[in-house]
């Protein structure tokens, strides 16, 4: 995605995020983007900043700092409304002592995402999730059933699909992320980016076609499907949804928008913190922690 410098880096970090350690390359990139720079980097290169000098060099299939400026001015208003929830999307909190409520319950207004998986949707079923699908098929009364509906079966054929489907009064959107532990993702941390902006474009597609007024969001590809990236997650994540956000429609995008409510829930309590403190990092480099969104220059 073009706006991936605008990605904040994980916490906690040696540097702080003001070194320039590899986890902090996105921040680096970001700030000689948004802050004034002894001299800015030519079109095709990017600049890399170590704590002694400055090294240019060739990355010819990078995005021009124009381009990069432009996917993240239009990534702002979501990246603004966006909110991290101390609670998954059913309300409760895993903490130190077990699981708690401390968040409310989903309404029918409201649409929780589902992290499945292809081998549920498309053979073992429902009843044999556990974890987050689990638990949400228990609230929408599939934890016994032994197969999706043809509809859901129909649309999520493979990762990264996501459909809509009301059960009574809950409504889910059911998504397939990446499983980051494919050999495909070890050393190509581009790739594993897009495949979580992919799977997040399909669900804020499918959220708009839901009719629901407000959203539930959880990380996606979470737990040991983050395969080494599991540091990483809060940033990729934040960056990932913006991502999605900026390659919608601008139809889509302004339903979006409509929300009341753009939530992403992190359900352990140890993580929200990560989580928080990355999407505020990233408000705070886009200009947007006042309300208003950066101007392009």
């Amino acid at each position: 995605p073009l706006w991936l410098p605008w990605i904040a880096p994980p916490s906690p970090c040696p540097c702080r995020g003001w070194g320039f350690h590899h986890c902090c390359a996105p921040l680096g990139a970001a700030l000689s983007l948004s802050l004034p720079s002894p001299r800015p980097p030519l079109p095709g290169y990017t600049l890399t900043m170590e704590p002694s000098r400055q090294v240019e060099t060739v990355a010819t299939e990078e995005p021009t700092v124009q381009e990069a400026r432009e996917e993240a001015l239009e990534a702002a208003p979501f990246v603004e409304k966006l909110e991290v929830k101390p609670w998954g999307v059913l309300g409760t909190q895993m903490t130190g002592q077990g699981e708690r409520a401390v968040g409310p319950s989903p309404d029918d207004a409201t649409a929780v995402v589902d992290p499945t998986s292809l081998a549920h949707v498309q053979g073992l079923g429902p009843r044999s999730s556990s974890g987050a699908s689990g638990a949400i098929y228990g609230r929408a009364g599939l934890d016994r059933a032994t197969a999706f509906p043809a509809e859901v079966v129909a649309e999520v054929q493979h990762e990264h699909d996501a459909k809509h489907q009301r059960y009574g009064s809950t409504q889910v959107i059911h998504v397939v992320g990446p499983d980051l532990r494919g050999p495909e993702f070890a050393h190509d941390e581009k790739k594993a980016l897009e495949a979580l902006t992919e799977a997040y474009t399909n669900v804020l597609a499918e959220f708009v076609s839901s009719g629901c007024a407000r959203l539930r969001l959880l990380p996606l590809s979470g737990g040991f499907f983050s395969g080494h990236y599991h540091g990483d997650m809060p940033g990729m994540t934040i960056g990932a949804l913006g991502a999605a956000f900026a390659r919608l429609s601008p139809a889509l995008q302004r339903e979006v928008l409509r929300a009341s409510a753009l939530e992403l829930c992190v359900f352990a309590q140890a993580e929200f913190e990560h989580f928080e403190g990355a999407l505020r990092r990233v408000k705070r480099l886009m200009g947007v922690e006042g309300g208003e969104a950066p101007a392009l220059s």
